[in-house]
């Protein structure tokens, strides 16, 4: 059957593809931003509380990025740090980015799912190079998320998102998380002695430490908001270093002040063996990624006259790290963490006065500007809540921008957002509740 030309030819990502049978499907064209807002092309503004998807953290729109990229582009578009070449942007980028992190080497690619690519492949290669080639599982979290790569989408602790038969094909496996609202292992929190955490590792156990080369993380798992204790990463910290397994902390969604320091490794006490960062590090405005090394890892890699079996065309592009450069000298230039600190603790506040009551919210959390509401039917029995779509909707006609999937509401505006716009999301995810579930 031809297609209708009313269609969209543009494939949306995790969008169901129109079949071309039923109505036209609206899609929502955004033709310019500011700051907070994106205004479609009908000229409505909508509030951004989502930073689009978690990388415009210090608002739309930048002068300076934009101004960074134009006179590299005029300079030079295109040297990858490939094959000995390199350029003095991207040589730059990787010397700030140390210097603010402590790491060591940084690999610079051009998404979150490919630094953590290059994140496994190095923590192979590490124990390989200490005469372990047999250490390949890489274990992740329940309910975690490290891309959507044919090497990472298998990593994910989801059902939905889960290939069938590629977690054991690729030497992946999965541990509990700490969820204390809905607890792995049937615990209350104020009882419990973060035995989550010793479930995971009496499955590491089960699997044998010496066949697991690193645990990956998130220091807050993106799909349901949860801040674990810090006692929880150091008791799995402490287990990985005595066996000689790699800690990966995945900083894709996390870094860059969103969680009220810097890096988020730094609000968890935790040190990463690998670290890889994104979205935020050039405030959204070009791809770009990083994967870290410490010194003690890099020092094995070079001992073992180590050489990379990873690159790609535009990894270390100068465009792309000319806005990452510019991204981070407006993280330096103000106390981010210190505001992402006082405005989440405003939202906290504004989100408990507006639905705190409300019966289908089972708990309010977050860390920093990075805040989530849990949606249960009943709260006695904390069942699933069953109008998350017509949330959403009702959101979205509110004019505002957040993750809602699940039955949790992922709230996470840019850094810059003023206070009075903080109490304003907080009123209208009020009132989008109070409408969908007629109370």
């Amino acid at each position: 059957m031809a297609e209708s030309s009313q269609f969209s030819r543009l494939i949306h990502g995790w969008t169901q593809i129109d079949d071309g049978k039923g109505a036209t499907r609206e899609f929502d064209d955004f033709v310019s931003s500011n700051d907070f807002l994106v205004v479609d092309c009908n000229g409505i503004e909508f509030i951004d509380a989502r930073s689009m998807v978690w990388n415009v953290a210090f608002g739309h729109n930048q002068p300076s990025i934009s101004a960074a990229v134009a006179a590299q582009m005029n300079r030079l578009t295109s040297v990858p740090t490939l094959d000995g070449q390199a350029t003095a942007t991207a040589r730059c980028l990787a010397e700030r980015l140390t210097g603010l992190t402590g790491m060591s080497r940084v690999y610079l690619s051009l998404s979150g799912s490919a630094a953590n690519e290059v994140a496994i492949t190095i923590a192979r290669d590490y124990q390989t190079a200490i005469g372990i080639p047999e250490r390949r599982v890489i274990v992740s979290l329940k309910l975690g998320y490290h891309g959507q790569s044919i090497g990472t989408l298998p990593l994910a602790g989801f059902s939905g998102l889960q290939m069938p038969g590629a977690p054991e094909s690729l030497d992946y496996a999965l541990v509990p998380n700490c969820y204390c609202y809905r607890c792995p292992v049937g615990q209350a929190r104020e009882i419990c002695n973060i035995e989550c955490a010793d479930s995971a590792i009496a499955r590491i156990e089960a699997l044998r430490p010496d066949r697991v080369a690193a645990l990956i993380i998130e220091p807050i798992q993106g799909s349901v908001g949860h801040p674990p204790p810090v006692e929880w990463f150091k008791r799995l910290a402490d287990y990985l270093k005595k066996h000689g397994i790699l800690l990966i902390v995945d900083e894709v969604a996390n870094g860059f002040a969103r969680l009220g320091n810097n890096f988020a490794f730094e609000a968890f006490r935790i040190q990463p063996d690998v670290l890889t960062l994104s979205k935020a590090i050039t405030n959204g405005a070009l791809p770009m990624a990083a994967t870290l090394t410490t010194a003690e890892v890099t020092n094995v890699l070079i001992e073992a006259g180590w050489t990379p079996s990873f690159g790609s065309t535009q990894d270390g592009n100068p465009v792309c790290a000319a806005a990452a450069l510019a991204t981070l000298d407006i993280l330096e230039a103000e106390d981010w963490a210190s505001r992402a600190q006082y405005l989440g603790k405003r939202l906290d506040k504004m989100l408990r006065r507006e639905i705190g009551n409300h019966p289908n919210v089972g708990e309010i959390r977050g860390m920093g500007l990075f805040r989530a509401v849990e949606l249960v039917q009943n709260r006695a029995t904390r069942s699933a809540f069953k109008k998350t779509e017509a949330l959403a909707k009702e959101l979205k006609d509110r004019r505002l921008l957040v993750r809602c999937d699940g039955g949790i509401i992922i709230i996470a505006p840019p850094l810059s957002t003023p206070h009075e716009v903080i109490d304003e999301i907080a009123f209208r995810v009020g009132a989008a509740l109070r409408s969908t579930s007629g109370s």
